[in-house]
């Protein structure tokens, strides 16, 4: 398949782009999903949990009588397959830039946990959305939208070298054995008979029409004749492109039509549900990448253009709202008093969608509308096949976007999909074209020493070697004044930015330091050494504009034997 060659060219015009492993902004993000929102001993990715990271989920018998409700709606691990299998494609993109031991080791524990969701009864077309050590319990009613990241993600880790021949023969056989039952139970994903869910009941299918449906049966079917090579999967993926599923419309004809058509049939889609349609993306591409017959592999390729450039739209380039507008819930078992027993999904449904209401989480709304829905229009934009200026406009703002957003505050795991786009966007070239021009090296006050990161750099001016900062760092530029006298305040100092970018300021945590409004805890940590000492820094982060004077203030916090913490430091984005 021909990715995106329009990212080449510009890359090629603006040599000043900074690759996206060195992006500290995105490194971050990343350290911070891996700290808060994938639950351990389960590897899988959480929707919520608090600042801190902490969280409590169900347990007991919660998750078999269905409480909240039978579905696990709103609580911090609803999503469980869905989340983990589209991020494990994110890190494994990273993975492919770092080959670090840690993101392989993110990966593992991802696919291990979507083997296990798949693995917790004897029903082999089950996909469960999380489970609950040390009993391993689990919510009766899994989706189809739980199902198809689940096949996704695993079938990326095998498009790698990291599984051993051990694991790839297991996912290769779980795969297998989940998409024969899922044809023997007529496309249908089943629910689990436990606690008062009656046997027999499903939720969501694939053998119909429609655009998420189509794409997601077209799938399934090509990876398991490409594990298999039985000639079977191949001949049932054939008649399935050109069976007519939508009066006459067949499913290549849904396909190549894109995201619009079934907007049209469901509007109510198309308003805060990019999510769900990611990894429909995701898996045209990666069907327009298997397909042999140049035809079938061109609609392929017009239905992404198509579904890219209306998405683009809903890109943004910064967050809308203030976090502190509205207060994100965490405490979900209030609804456990509005619980009811539930024998159908419908019941489960008419009932998590009153809780839902009556909880009314306008902090969790205000994450979903402007951090967790311009990502996932990006992540779909950045499959385009072609060039064109819509698209390109949403790399550029794509790239202020994810420097804008104070993802350590965030309490959802929108992250995923901004880290994941990130790496889409990169994937093909190496370089980070959607990143804004780096911002320039400005003139320094006389007071103020500039060094790039990489050299022998101090803390402050001629003193205190760095003992550990992040190479994501390396080449930008870091500004210093004096230590001066440690009974006195440190020094503060100005800059003016010369273009659009990123700043970090280091802090020394002494006494009731105060932050300046508009930083931001960046989520990573940097260390210096005063003798045989070493302490760490609190580093926080902000965009700035081109003409923007950045105010460094002085360092005023003092300990109780009256000693002020060393000057602040600047770290500015730039070569």
């Amino acid at each position: 398949m021909r990715f995106p060659l329009f990212l080449l060219a510009s890359v090629l015009s603006s040599a000043t782009l900074v690759r996206a492993v060195d992006s500290p902004v995105i490194d971050g993000l990343h350290q911070d999903l891996d700290r808060r929102f994938i639950v351990r001993p389960q590897g899988l990715v959480l929707d919520y949990v608090n600042t801190d990271g902490s969280i409590e989920l169900p347990k007991g018998d919660e998750p078999t009588l269905g409480k909240p409700n039978s579905l696990s709606w709103w609580t911090p691990l609803e999503n469980g397959p869905f989340l983990s299998g589209l991020y494990l494609d994110g890190v494994l993109m990273r993975w492919q830039v770092t080959k670090s031991p840690e993101d392989a080791r993110v990966a593992r524990e991802l696919v291990q946990g979507l083997l296990k969701c798949a693995s917790l009864n004897d029903q082999p077309a089950f996909i469960a959305r999380g489970f609950y050590p040390p009993e391993n319990t689990y919510y009766p009613i899994g989706s189809d939208d739980q199902t198809a990241p689940w096949f996704y993600g695993l079938w990326k880790y095998l498009q790698t070298d990291l599984p051993t021949a051990g694991e790839r023969k297991e996912i290769e056989a779980k795969i297998l054995s989940v998409a024969d039952a899922l044809a023997q139970n007529g496309w249908k994903m089943p629910c689990a008979a436990i606690g008062d869910m009656q046997a027999g009941e499903t939720r969501g299918e694939w053998a119909g029409g429609g655009y998420r449906a189509v794409s997601r049966r077209l799938f399934a079917s090509r990876i398991a004749y490409e594990i298999s090579r039985d000639d079977r999967w191949r001949q049932d993926y054939e008649a399935a492109l050109t069976e007519a599923v939508e009066g006459s419309r067949s499913r290549i004809d849904i396909i190549e039509a894109g995201i619009d058509l079934e907007w049209r049939a469901l509007p109510q889609l198309a308003v805060n549900h990019l999510w769900i349609y990611v990894i429909s993306q995701a898996m045209v591409a990666e069907l327009a990448r298997l397909e042999s017959d140049a035809a079938v592999r061109a609609r392929y390729e017009t239905s992404l253009q198509r579904t890219a450039e209306r998405c683009a739209g809903f890109v943004r380039d910064s967050m809308q709202g203030n976090l502190a507008d509205a207060k994100f819930l965490t405490d979900w078992r209030v609804m456990n008093a509005s619980w009811r027993p539930q024998t159908t999904p419908k019941e489960a449904v008419d009932l998590a969608m009153e809780q839902l209401k009556a909880w009314g989480n306008r902090g969790r709304d205000l994450e979903v509308i402007n951090v967790r829905e311009p990502a996932c229009a990006a992540w779909i934009a950045f499959y385009a096949p072609k060039s064109s200026d819509t698209i390109a406009a949403a790399a550029s703002k794509f790239g202020r976007f994810v420097q804008a957003v104070p993802w350590t505050r965030l309490h959802s795991s929108a992250g995923i999909f901004a880290e994941s786009a990130w790496y889409l966007l990169n994937a093909h070239v190496g370089l980070g074209a959607g990143l804004p021009k780096a911002v320039a090296e400005p003139a320094a006050p006389s007071n103020v020493t500039v060094s790039r990161i990489g050299q022998k750099n101090q803390r402050a001016t001629g003193q205190f070697d760095f003992a550990e900062i992040p190479t994501a760092f390396s080449g930008y530029s870091l500004y210093t004044v004096p230590r001066g006298a440690s009974d006195q305040p440190g020094s503060g100092f100005e800059l003016r930015a010369s273009h659009d970018g990123r700043a970090w300021l280091l802090v020394m945590p002494k006494g009731n330091v105060e932050i300046p409004e508009g930083w931001e805890p960046a989520g990573v940590t940097i260390r210096w050494k005063a003798g045989d000492n070493v302490f760490a820094d609190r580093v926080y982060q902000r965009a700035v504009k081109a003409g923007e004077t950045i105010v460094v203030p002085p360092s005023e916090g003092i300990d109780n034997s009256g000693t002020y913490a060393i000057p602040h430091a600047l770290i500015l984005e730039g070569k």
